[in-house]
């Protein structure tokens, strides 16, 4: 949830640094920053929510997200300011540590029980 606030605040953040760089800056990339911050907070929203439901994919979605967001930051293309990106990884690094795995398990273990016992 940090990494969605962090996201919602790089856009307008993104903005006011190019209409600070001046008059010089077209309107088709504040537009392209408008659009990829929307595509971003899209891709974290979904992958918040169903990590929450204990889906495995948006953990590793989430794994792949912070990879290229990192690879963003280094090339200094930099959607996302440096730090939502620590946050992102943060995050990343502790949905792999000791405690999620077995959450993840669990969860898909509680989904596959509930699909079995519904009745159609």
């Amino acid at each position: 949830m940090v990494i969605l606030g962090l996201t919602v605040l790089s856009v307008p953040a993104g903005i006011l640094l190019a209409n600070a760089a001046g008059p010089d800056v077209p309107m088709a990339g504040v537009m392209i920053l408008v659009v990829l911050g929307i595509i971003c907070l899209a891709i974290t929203l979904v992958a918040a929510i169903f990590i929450r439901k204990g889906h495995n994919w948006a953990r590793i979605l989430l794994a792949v997200y912070t990879g290229i967001s990192v690879l963003t930051l280094i090339t200094n293309i930099g959607l996302l300011g440096w730090w939502a990106v620590l946050a992102l990884v943060i995050a990343t690094v502790m949905l792999f540590r000791k405690p999620s795995p077995q959450y993840f398990q669990a969860m898909s273990q509680y989904r596959q029980h509930k699909m079995l016992k519904q009745p159609y």
